[in-house]
């Protein structure tokens, strides 16, 4: 917010260029809205998922972006579990971030199979 909607997307843009660096070619990055991203990474473990969520929150808040500014990134990972649509799965990994969130950011939470979205 306090850069602009320019700088705003200038700095998103940026991001992901860091982030490409992180995963694999079959990964797909996507903006969700504002300054969301998700990453839809088939074939990978919560494990696998949770290691590459700090990989890359480590490669961010190392990264120098433009204009000196600093970055962190909050993550909410989720693993789609069997009958599970899209809206279950990202709304589990919405709460997820969320909760990495108010726990003082710059960190990865993985959603519990189990938990329910909250309304």
């Amino acid at each position: 917010d306090t850069l602009g909607h320019l700088g705003g997307d200038a700095m998103i843009c940026a991001l992901t260029d860091v982030i490409r660096t992180h995963i694999r070619e079959s990964d797909v990055l996507c903006r969700w809205g504002g300054e969301e991203l998700i990453i839809l990474a088939s074939d990978c473990t919560l494990d696998s998922a949770l290691e590459l969520a700090e990989k890359l929150r480590h490669a961010v808040e190392q990264a120098a972006f433009p204009d000196g500014q600093r970055l962190t990134v909050s993550a909410g990972i989720a693993e789609a579990v069997d009958g599970e649509d899209a809206d279950g799965v990202l709304g589990r990994a919405d709460d997820a971030l969320y909760e990495a969130k108010d726990a003082g950011r710059n960190r990865v939470v993985a959603a519990q199979a189990e938990k329910r979205r909250r309304p």
